[in-house]
């Protein structure tokens, strides 16, 4: 082994991971990084923000390797803000939690006008069905409605993330098939986006116009579309994906950043690939027949950054129209579209050493032989898209303008936040796809820092917590108004408080949890708890202490 090629010391207390749950992305132990997707928030222990904090001060110069390792951890998270902002899946998959909430608005606010309803409410509409009652029953049906749209994309979240979770999945009362879960999850989001810049069906997919088709696809039974049709897993898990691109786009930028080509034996041997952080890499080098390279520069890793970034941009239904649906929970599966990639790979072995640039030539010509040969969409075509909105619609123009001074109008806050960065992010993806496809690589390019700095200063998350507590705080961009970011900080989760308690009266027993500590550690237990009852009652018109429970 070359010289270049020596093992370098690699801290487990600023780079190690664990076993994450679901919702929660982590580059490290014991908290040293995370990524929550319903709360939005990127964390990172003391430690390492204060070396990330003194990296960023030195502009480049004099950079120790223990700040490195330390802003390799902040790159890994910020990988996990932009798999949830800016992917299409990862944006379907955050729309979900408000979603939910969105959908089940008037039917909650109808069963609070009950005086028999009790939490949770899946339990109380269970009781009902069994004792004879049925939809002709105003509270029942409204009930079910309000567990079904729950549940529903609840399952589309599992499909997608923990698919190994499905076979417990599929044996609930509320389980129909993955294609009404998928449909769901897409219908959902499209109805809450639609009144917000597209009221008028001008370019958004019209959801009314499937139902046709998927009711054909359950009447003849097709596989996925109707009730008890078999599931199919595959070997990865969207955890796996998520992991994986982030693990490894950290390793490019530590490998880089260090100029000593770490070796993928050493980091293998060290546990940094173990579990979900190694999974889907290694499906990829079986299903691909790639042997086992030796280092993380090496143009085979550039070629699963790139399968991952496919995986996870799947197009049907969003923001394009579903063109082929039979095909479409499996054309917006990332874990189907990884494994076909993986298997494309096969018949054209050129793919396995075209990467070594890391440019946006290579991005396009490599991901067009890919979805052509899988029958998707060149992942190029959604930023190209959103950028033609950008150019011919006036709804997109105003919510961009909001994203760029944080003057975001109060209704619906959190999907207008959500959906001005997913916009941003592909305008900058449009312009440079191979800086978010490689970041780690290309943050460590010396000759191009300047460009590509701009871009990630620009896609840093939102929100995250700072060296001294887990109180969230908003990132405040020296660009935008320090004012409305604060406001838009304050109304965001205002509306996020709403929708754990929505989620609570809907599925969990027991009495309300106000425990809101992830979000603040400022005020009183009783304080946060008042201000969450109230919020609860502005919005479904029922005090939550008047809610018995079981």
């Amino acid at each position: 082994m070359s010289k270049e090629h020596l093992s370098i010391a690699l801290s487990f207390e600023l780079l190690d991971s664990q076993s994450q749950s679901e919702g929660t992305f982590s580059a490290c132990i014991n908290g040293y990084g995370l990524y929550n997707s319903t709360q939005f928030v990127l964390r990172l222990c003391p430690e390492v923000h204060r070396l990330v904090e003194s990296a960023t001060e030195k502009k480049g110069k004099g950079i120790t390797w223990e700040e490195i390792q330390a802003f390799s951890t902040y790159v890994h998270e910020t990988v996990h803000w932009w798999q949830h902002v800016g992917s299409t899946l990862g944006f379907i998959f955050s729309m979900c939690y408000p979603a939910q909430t969105h959908s089940n608005l008037a039917p909650l606010r109808e069963l609070a006008k009950s005086d028999g309803i009790t939490k949770p409410i899946e339990k109380w509409a269970m009781s009902k069905l069994l004792a004879g009652l049925d939809h002709t029953d105003e509270d029942v049906k409204n009930a079910n409605i309000v567990v079904n749209n729950t549940f529903d994309i609840d399952f589309f979240r599992i499909a997608i993330v923990r698919p190994d979770r499905l076979e417990k999945a599929t044996k609930s009362t509320y389980f129909e098939c993955l294609g009404h879960s998928f449909r769901m999850a897409y219908e959902s989001t499209l109805n809450i986006l639609r009144p917000i810049v597209d009221p008028a069906s001008d370019f958004l997919p019209e959801p009314n116009n499937w139902d046709q088709k998927f009711q054909h696809l359950k009447e003849t039974q097709e596989t996925g579309y109707y009730y008890g049709s078999n599931v199919y897993l595959y070997p990865t898990r969207g955890l796996d994906i998520l992991e994986g691109q982030a693990r490894f786009i950290q390793l490019q930028f530590l490998s880089f950043a260090s100029k000593k080509h770490i070796t993928l034996s050493q980091v293998d041997k060290e546990g940094y690939l173990r579990d979900e952080y190694g999974n889907a890499y290694r499906v990829f080098l079986e299903h691909a027949e790639i042997n086992e390279p030796e280092t993380v520069n090496s143009p085979a890793v550039a070629l699963f950054l790139l399968v991952c970034d496919i995986s996870l941009n799947p197009s049907e239904g969003f923001p394009h129209d579903i063109e082929n649906f039979p095909r479409f929970i499996y054309s917006n599966d990332c874990n189907y579209r990884f494994i076909l990639l993986c298997n494309a790979i096969k018949k054209h072995p050129e793919l396995k050493s075209h990467i070594v640039n890391y440019s946006k030539k290579e991005y396009l010509e490599a991901a067009e032989i890919l979805t052509s040969e899988c029958g998707f969409t060149h992942p190029f075509e959604i930023p190209k898209t959103i950028s033609e909105w950008s150019n011919k619609h006036q709804s997109i123009i105003d919510i961009l303008a909001e994203q760029e001074d944080f003057s975001y109008q109060t209704e619906s806050i959190t999907v207008r936040v959500l959906l001005s960065h997913f916009l941003s992010y592909n305008l900058d993806k449009y312009e440079y796809p191979e800086f978010f496809c490689w970041a780690g690589a290309n943050l460590a390019n010396s000759q191009k820092r300047e460009i590509y700095e701009k871009i990630w200063l620009k896609n840093l998350s939102l929100f995250t917590d700072n060296a001294e507590e887990k109180t969230i705080f908003p990132r405040l961009f020296p660009d935008k108004p320090e004012k409305n970011i604060k406001e838009t900080f304050n109304r965001f989760y205002t509306e996020s408080i709403v929708y754990d308690l929505a989620r609570q009266w809907t599925i969990s027993s027991g009495p309300f949890s106000y425990d809101f500590s992830w979000l603040t550690e400022q005020h009183e237990i009783d304080l946060v708890a008042d201000k969450a009852k109230y919020l609860f009652h502005q919005a479904y018109g029922v005090h939550p202490d008047e809610i018995t429970y079981t």
